[in-house]
C-alpha cells in the first residue's frame, strides 16, 4: 500500500476565548484580537500505509514551510484542512489552522515500530508507518472560531493532505466527516447531517457498449463509465440495468481505489432518488438499513449488519461513515452486483419491504411447488392484474377516515371501540397501522381473499371465517419488517380476524369480485347477503 494519511478527530469542547495582538494565534493568522468562541479538538493524521513518509528538513525544501511563531518551529504549509458544513451543505465557517509539523507522535498501528522515528520538526519531518501525528486540542491554533454558528446540527469535513503537497499511495481516504450537535458551549458527536456526494451526471440516451484494446466498456461517447474487461455480456447487461431503472448518474465513496479497497459504486435515478423494483436474473443481497454500523474489524472499518459486511473501507473511517450516511440518506436496502466476485458494477435499490413469500392455503396448488419461481410470478402478475386491489400503502402517513370502509370493509376491534385509522410508515413500509385484535367484515362472501400484511415485533395471526365458522388460520412469518402475501381460500368467507400482539400493517387486501372499475359494491345489510341492484345467478 505504500504511504497512506487518515484522518481521525476526537474529544471536541467549546469555549470562550480572549486573544490579544501580541498573542502568537493572532500572529499566525489563526484568529483576530477579542473574545471568541471557539471549538477545540484533538487532529490526528495517521500513516495507514506500510511505508514511512519522508518529508525531510524545512531547509531543503523551504516552498513546502513556513515559520510558526505560535508553535516555535516549522509547519508544512496548507498541509490539513477543516471546513464546517451547517446540515444542508452550506459552508458555516472554515478553520484557519492549516499549516501543521508532522512527526511521530502516537503508535496505533500493530505493527509499527516501537520507537517513533521522527522527532524534530525543524530537521526531520515524516510519519512512520502505524503513526500518527497528534495536534491536542490545548494547542495554540487547534480550533475552529464559531462566533456566527448558530446552535444546531453540523458536519465537520477534515481532510490530512488536502492539497497533495506530500506524495501518498492512496488519497481517496484522506477526509474524516464527523456530525457535530452544537449548543451553547456544548458540543456533543452524531451521525453527519450532510455529506458532499461524489456523483457523476450522465445521458443514458447516448449509452453504448464497445470495445477499446480488447476490453468491453460501457461508454457515453468517448467517455467510459464501466470497465468489464474481456466479458462483453457484463457490459450488455450493465446497460439493460441503466434503461431498465432509468439511471441518470453513479456515485462513489472512497475514489480512488486503492490496493485491496475498492471504493463504493451506487447509482441514483432521474430525480436522484433509489432505483426501486426488480428485473429477472438480479444479483441481490436484502439488508436492514437500520440494523447497519460502522465496525473495525482488524484494523479495517467496515459497514456491517451484525456479523455480515457489506463494504469494506480498509483504514478509511472517514469513507465508512459516508457509505452508511448515503445508504440511510437513499433509504437503500438490497446491494446488487454484475460479474461477482469481483463485480464490474455494484448498485443499491430500495425495494419497499416485499419479499418472495407466498403462504398458499388450498390443497388443490400444492402441485405448483415443483416450479416455485414461476408460481410466485403468476402469483403476483395476478394480483398486480387484479382491479379489486385496496392498495392502503398509497395514502399519506397520519390519521385518516378509514380507507377500508370507502370500499365496503367494516373493522371491529375487539372491545367494540370506533376504529381509529392511521395510516404508518416503518422501515419503508406504509400501510395501515393494527395493534390487537380486530376483525375485518367484508361486504359480500367471497372465496378468496389475499392480505399484504407485514409485522415489526412478534406475527400476527390471520384467521378466515363464514357464516362464524373458522375456515383457515395462519401465522405470518416470524421474520419482521418484510411485506407477507397471505392466500385465505375457502367457501364463504365474510370475516378475516387479525391478532397483531406487538402492532402490523396491512399494506393491501383484496378479493375477486369485489368491486368492478374501481367503484365499490353496495354495503349489504348482513354478511353474505346479496347486494342490492346485483343480479340474480342464471
Amino acid at each position: 500500500m505504500g504511504v497512506n494519511l487518515v484522518t481521525r478527530v476526537r474529544n471536541f469542547a467549546i469555549s470562550t476565548q480572549t486573544f490579544s495582538a501580541n498573542d502568537h494565534d493572532v500572529q499566525d493568522g489563526c484568529v483576530t484580537p477579542g473574545t471568541h468562541r471557539i471549538m477545540r479538538f484533538d487532529f490526528l493524521s495517521y500513516n495507514a500505509g506500510n511505508s514511512d513518509l519522508v518529508i525531510g528538513s524545512p531547509a531543503s525544501r523551504p516552498d513546502l514551510f513556513v515559520w510558526s511563531a505560535g508553535h516555535g518551529h516549522y509547519h508544512l504549509r496548507d498541509f490539513n484542512e477543516f471546513l464546517l458544513f451547517n446540515s444542508t451543505g452550506g459552508l458555516a465557517t472554515i478553520g484557519y489552522k492549516q499549516a501543521f509539523c508532522a512527526i511521530d507522535i502516537e503508535r496505533i498501528g500493530a505493527n509499527a515500530s516501537a520507537s517513533a522515528r521522527f522527532a524534530n520538526c525543524n530537521t526531520d519531518q515524516g510519519i512512520s508507518s502505524g503513526w500518527a501525528d497528534v495536534y491536542s486540542s490545548g494547542l495554540p491554533c487547534q480550533y475552529i472560531v464559531i462566533d456566527t454558528v448558530s446552535d444546531g446540527d453540523y458536519t465537520l469535513q477534515s481532510t490530512t493532505n488536502a492539497k497533495h503537497i506530500v506524495g501518498e499511495d492512496c488519497f481517496g481516504d484522506n477526509t474524516e466527516w464527523t456530525g457535530l450537535r452544537i449548543a451553547g458551549n456544548s458540543v456533543s458527536e452524531i451521525a453527519p447531517p450532510w455529506i458532499p456526494e461524489d456523483r457523476i451526471a450522465f445521458n443514458r440516451a447516448n449509452l453504448s457498449v464497445a470495445q477499446f484494446g480488447g476490453r468491453w466498456k460501457v461508454v457515453e461517447g468517448n467517455h467510459w463509465l464501466i470497465d468489464t474487461g474481456g466479458i462483453k455480456a457484463e457490459a450488455d447487461r450493465i446497460l439493460e440495468i441503466v434503461k431498465h431503472y432509468k439511471l441518470a448518474s453513479m456515485c462513489f465513496v472512497g475514489r480512488p481505489s486503492c490496493g485491496d479497497v475498492t471504493p463504493m459504486m451506487y447509482w441514483l435515478t432521474d430525480a436522484g432518488s433509489a432505483p426501486s423494483g426488480s428485473l429477472a436474473g438480479e444479483d441481490c443481497i436484502a439488508f436492514d438499513p437500520a440494523n447497519l454500523a460502522v465496525l473495525e474489524v482488524g484494523g479495517r472499518w467496515k459497514v456491517a449488519e451484525g456479523a455480515h459486511w457489506l463494504l469494506d473501507f480498509g483504514p478509511g473511517h472517514g469513507n465508512a461513515v459516508a457509505a452508511l450516511h448515503f445508504i440511510r440518506t437513499h433509504q437503500f436496502n438490497e446491494m446488487c452486483f454484475v460479474g461477482r466476485p469481483g463485480p464490474s458494477m455494484t448498485y443499491f435499490k430500495r425495494r419497499r419491504g416485499i419479499r418472495d413469500h407466498l403462504q398458499v392455503m388450498d390443497p388443490r396448488v400444492l402441485h405448483a411447488a415443483i416450479d416455485n419461481p414461476h408460481w410466485w410470478q403468476a402469483q403476483r402478475e395476478l394480483v398486480a392484474a387484479r382491479e379489486t386491489v385496496i392498495d392502503l400503502s398509497s395514502h399519506a402517513v397520519g390519521p385518516c377516515d378509514d380507507p377500508l370502509a370507502k370500499m365496503g370493509v367494516r373493522i371491529a376491534t375487539a372491545d367494540n371501540r370506533p376504529f381509529d385509522a392511521h395510516i404508518s410508515e416503518q422501515h419503508g413500509i406504509r400501510g395501515l397501522a393494527l395493534t390487537g385484535k380486530c376483525e375485518l367484515r367484508l361486504p359480500r362472501s367471497v372465496a378468496q381473499v389475499d392480505i399484504l400484511i407485514a409485522h415489526f415485533g412478534r406475527p400476527p395471526t390471520i384467521k378466515a371465517r363464514g357464516k362464524d365458522k373458522q375456515m383457515v388460520s395462519v401465522v405470518a412469518d416470524d421474520r419482521p419488517r418484510q411485506v407477507e402475501l397471505l392466500r385465505l381460500i375457502g367457501s364463504g368467507i365474510d370475516r378475516v380476524d387479525i391478532d397483531a400482539p406487538e402492532g402490523a400493517s396491512l399494506v393491501q387486501i383484496a378479493f375477486p369480485g369485489h368491486t368492478r372499475g374501481g367503484t365499490p359494491l353496495p354495503v349489504p345489510k348482513h354478511p353474505g347477503e346479496r347486494a342490492k341492484g346485483s343480479s340474480k345467478k342464471k
